[in-house]
């Protein structure tokens, strides 16, 4: 059960917390890679420099750079030189979802061809072979499907359609129920 909002002031605290604990279990591999991607989304530009984002997350610098490099590399973020401060500034933008999705697409697809060669050079009726096979094809089926999906995603967001939760089960988005802001339930 998701907790009762708290007051306006600390609302963002909140957010933040509920946030990170949802990216934790989905797709970051760490803490500080979501407190950083939830740093960037809660930002009114869309982007923070790195200094920015350690003295808003009371951190190390050596810790954002390592979430920065997480983050950069799942296509979630990207960076763009600020040429008036000589700095680098982390952004977040509209299809940071939709470059990361592909990337995670793409990976799938690039397991798929390792598996599928495995296969073919061990045989595909030895037991690892069959394995390897049956492995190959679950990863192309998931990278296409994800392919679609995405895709499908960008033709209806292009058209200004919103779809909402509950419209379709098999998009539906997820519930917070079980998430608060300490943890999983």
């Amino acid at each position: 059960m998701v907790e009762m909002m708290p007051p306006a002031d600390q609302a963002k605290d909140w957010f933040i917390s509920v946030a990170v604990n949802a990216l934790v279990v989905l797709p970051m591999r760490n803490r500080m890679t979501a407190c950083v991607l939830a740093c960037l989304y809660l930002t009114d530009s869309g982007s923070l420099t790195a200094s920015e984002l350690t003295r808003s997350l009371q951190v190390s610098p050596a810790s954002v750079s390592k979430a920065i490099g997480e983050l950069e590399q799942q296509e979630l973020i990207r960076r763009e030189r600020d040429p008036r401060r000589r700095r680098d500034r982390y952004v977040i933008d509209a299809d940071a979802w939709f470059r990361g999705w592909m990337a995670s697409a793409h990976q799938n697809t690039v397991l798929a061809e390792v598996a599928r060669r495995g296969a073919e050079t061990l045989g595909t009726t030895s037991p690892v072979g069959a394995r390897l096979r049956d492995f190959g094809q679950f990863f192309e089926h998931v990278g296409h499907a994800m392919i679609q999906a995405a895709e499908q995603w960008r033709q209806t967001h292009a058209r200004g359609e919103r779809p909402t939760v509950g419209e379709n089960p098999e998009t539906a988005t997820p519930s917070l129920d079980g998430v608060d802001a300490h943890g999983l339930e």
